[in-house]
């Protein structure tokens, strides 16, 4: 009798993988994943050619096909389209290989590395790649194009771009080699890398490493931004903004007068409110050793937030948005946020 477990199993893990991608998305979002879930279910009967011509070679299946390759199990399967998405276009192929099963990306790495293309452009296959096998092959091409400026430029950013705990980790390591155009470029790479593990290594690099490595690490920490408002959005997605200011206030800290100067030059460079909510904070540190450089800190911060006081200011917002939820539409009451009371407009 035909064993059917192993097949209702797959069926599971691919409704699963599904379910989890359609309900944290938009609707325009499941769209795409419908389509890619159809794709799916017809590939296997598709020829290389139907491929090519009907879905491969136009933009608006390639976030389908992303998104199917993350729930095909079958290796041969993978590596035809993989391999049919390159011969369209590098960039197409890169994206697919890197959506694959991770143990088929070492294949797809080596694959990568025999095409017959120039070195920038192979680094930028490898960011659109994405993935940790990618980062050894970006620091050997560091290594053997050392001194050339454009190239080690270009595998930082990729390196940015990867973003995950193990390249992290590498632009950290480069940012206390001591070298010190390798370093301030990783420094600039991880300022790009919005990341709480970026934020946490480069406030330890700060408090425990080397002197050299203390300025490109607060250059770093000062760009990790978000450009979004700290009191327009939730907590969960203005996290590393926040996360990125408090590493600098514990900078601010530091027992070297000359690394406070830079956090507090940091802080200073983070536009409108984004660093407001350590206004408290900085008051707090004004009778201690920081005390200089908090107060620096706090004026520049209230020049790019247009306001003195955080809890103030948080409170006349809650108010704010209390009375325009009380007020209907077309009504003729109006709320002046500097005003004192609700007035009846005639």
């Amino acid at each position: 009798m035909p064993e059917f477990q192993p097949y209702l199993d797959s069926i599971a893990l691919h409704y699963a993988q599904w379910w989890d991608l359609y309900t944290l998305t938009d609707s325009e979002s499941r769209e795409q994943i419908n389509s890619s879930l159809w794709l799916l279910a017809q590939i296997q009967a598709i020829d290389d050619a139907t491929l090519e011509y009907t879905y491969f070679n136009y933009l608006q299946w390639t976030l389908p096909l992303i998104l199917m390759l993350t729930v095909v199990n079958d290796d041969v399967l993978t590596v035809r389209l993989v391999e049919k998405a390159f011969a369209v276009d590098f960039m197409l192929g890169a994206q697919l290989a890197g959506a694959a099963n991770q143990s088929l990306h070492p294949k797809f790495i080596g694959f990568i590395g025999k095409l017959d293309v120039p070195t920038w452009l192979k680094i930028k296959l490898l960011r659109e790649f994405h993935s940790d096998f990618a980062i050894p092959v970006l620091i050997k091409i560091m290594d053997d194009y050392y001194g050339r400026e454009s190239i080690i430029g270009d595998a930082l950013n990729s390196l940015a771009q990867i973003g995950s705990k193990k390249a992290i980790s590498e632009l950290l390591k480069m940012i206390e080699c001591g070298d010190s155009d390798e370093s301030w470029g990783a420094a600039e790479a991880l300022g790009k890398v919005s990341s709480e593990e970026a934020v946490a290594g480069l406030v330890k690099l700060i408090e425990h490493g080397d002197r050299y490595a203390h300025e490109p690490a607060i250059y770093a920490l000062g760009r990790i931004k978000s450009e979004k408002s700290t009191y327009d959005i939730s907590e969960s997605e203005n996290v590393e903004s926040k996360v990125s200011v408090n590493g600098l206030l514990r900078v601010l800290q530091h027992s070297d007068q000359s690394v406070r100067t830079k956090a507090t030059e940091a802080l200073i460079s983070f536009k409108e409110d984004h660093a407001a909510h350590i206004l408290p904070s900085l008051i707090r540190l004004l009778p201690t050793k920081s005390g200089k450089e908090a107060l620096v800190a706090i004026q520049g911060i209230q020049a790019n937030c247009k306001f003195y006081n955080y809890e103030i200011h948080r409170k006349a917002q809650t108010r704010v948005s209390t009375v325009n939820q009380q007020v209907l539409p077309g009504s003729p009451i109006a709320y002046a946020p500097n005003a004192t009371e609700v007035k009846i407009l005639d």
